[in-house]
Parts: structure tokens; sequence; C-alpha cells
């Protein structure tokens, strides 16, 4: 007898990302110390940011990203963590939802900032 296959989780984005590889490095402001880490950015949308971090972070907790490296805008993102997903190499990949939807100038704007942080 041939085990049942799960399906696959169904799509819940509000709107399409734009995957970032490697990942766009950032700093993170988080509780419950809310001192600045190291993450990554995953992927971006109008609505939301995928993270790639070191520890976990409560859902519902309030962050803020901004890029990391000389250069960098003075640009603070405020989030607010959908879910936190263990992954298989001991990080955690958190989905977060922008305070606001950004505007296509603003995505650009961030993955920009993002991808010179490399």
């Amino acid at each position: 007898m041939t085990p049942p296959h799960a399906e696959p989780p169904a799509e819940r984005r509000a709107a399409p990302r734009t995957l970032l590889t490697p990942g766009g490095p950032c700093l993170l402001v988080a509780p419950p110390d809310y001192r600045c880490r190291p993450a990554l950015v995953r992927d971006v949308s109008r609505s939301g940011v995928g993270l790639v971090v070191a520890e976990p972070v409560a859902v519902g907790a309030a962050l803020a990203i901004g890029p990391e490296g000389p250069g960098r805008p003075d640009r603070v993102t405020a989030l607010r963590v959908w879910h936190a997903t263990a992954l298989a190499d001991g990080r955690w990949l958190l989905g977060c939802a922008h305070a606001s939807d950004l505007t296509r100038a603003e995505r650009g704007a961030l993955r920009g900032a993002l991808e010179a942080g490399r």
C-alpha cells in the first residue's frame, strides 16, 4: 500500500514576492531585548518580507529592519511577525507583514539597498 501524499499548503500570500538570491543582509531590532542583530531578507513584496534569522521571534511581535552596510539609506521598515518556521540548518524563517503596503518605488528602493549591502 502506498502512503498518502500530503497536499502542499495553500498559497496565503496577499502579493507575489521577489526572491533575493543570495539573501540581502539587514539589521533587525526585535523583542524581547530590542538589540540589533543580523538577518537576511529572503524575499520582498508590497505587503511583506521573508527574513532568515538565527533565533526565533514570537508571532505577533513588532520589529524593524534596515539595510546593513556602508552607504545604507536611513530607511527603517516596520514589520509584524506572522509566522516563525524552524529551518533544517537551525535558523528561522520569519514571515512578516509591513505596517502598510509598500509602493512599487519603495519595494525597488528596499531591494536596491539590500542588494547593495551584499
